[in-house]
């Protein structure tokens, strides 16, 4: 309960207010070369970074140095922008990044997309699961009626065992509950058998689903391939 306040808290802030980047401290102490590398580093993009971090310094009456910030975030967004990130954003469908310098834009791009075609198959791989899922399902339907249909057997055969031991059962009577005791013992056995059948059909499927979720976590720890030049 303690955590999901705080985390409501934390999402009102943001969408009432906007939270404070720094605090007064943090604005008295900044090393704004060093803050700059860190936020071109996490991919934010200058602009914005630079305006929430002099809106809550100029609370303070502090000033935020922009060209010491601008100067740490031209190297910091240089680490940001490699292959391995665009590799890492494309496996996980997320766009390709606007804050890159024009000479790194090809190698992300390029990690990107060998990402992107390891996303997409995973989704086709999803897919198939999700069809699998949905014939196990239909199994399952099936296997929930006949399940229905021998309790009502069962009842059936319940009476029929309860009339030939009850005394004052008459003779005809005797012959009919004999009669249907013996066909609701077949009619189960079927439904029985019916059912067995059913559930061994589901073993293929799962045989599937396993082999595909193997295949999707072998996706998701794979490492990047070289690229090529």
């Amino acid at each position: 309960m303690k955590n999901y306040k705080i985390l409501m808290g934390l999402i009102g802030c943001l969408l009432l207010y906007g939270c404070a980047t720094m605090n007064k401290n943090d604005c008295l102490t900044a090393d704004w070369q060093a803050i700059g590398y860190e936020d071109g580093g996490r991919g934010y993009g200058l602009s914005n970074r630079f305006s929430q971090h002099r809106k809550a310094c100029s609370k303070h009456g502090i000033s935020a140095e922009f060209n010491n910030y601008k100067t740490g975030y031209d190297n910091g967004v240089r680490s940001y922008c490699t292959p391995e990130r665009g590799y890492t954003l494309g496996k996980n469908n997320r766009g390709i990044p606007t804050i890159c310098p024009a000479d790194l834009v090809e190698g992300v791009r390029k990690g990107y997309n060998v990402g992107h075609d390891i996303y997409l198959q995973k989704q086709a791989l999803k897919q198939e699961l999700k069809e699998h899922n949905n014939v196990i399902d239909a199994i399952d339907d099936d296997i929930a009626v006949l399940i229905e249909e021998r309790e009502e057997h069962e009842e059936y055969l319940h009476i029929a065992e309860h009339g030939l031991t009850d005394p004052k059962s008459t003779r005809l009577e005797r012959v009919l509950f004999y009669t249907q005791r013996n066909e609701m013992r077949e009619l189960i056995r079927e439904k029985d058998n019916e059912i067995d059948e059913l559930e061994s059909t589901k073993q293929p499927y799962y045989d599937l689903i396993n082999s595909l979720n193997n295949e999707i976590r072998d996706l998701d720890s794979l490492p990047m391939p070289k690229l090529r030049p």
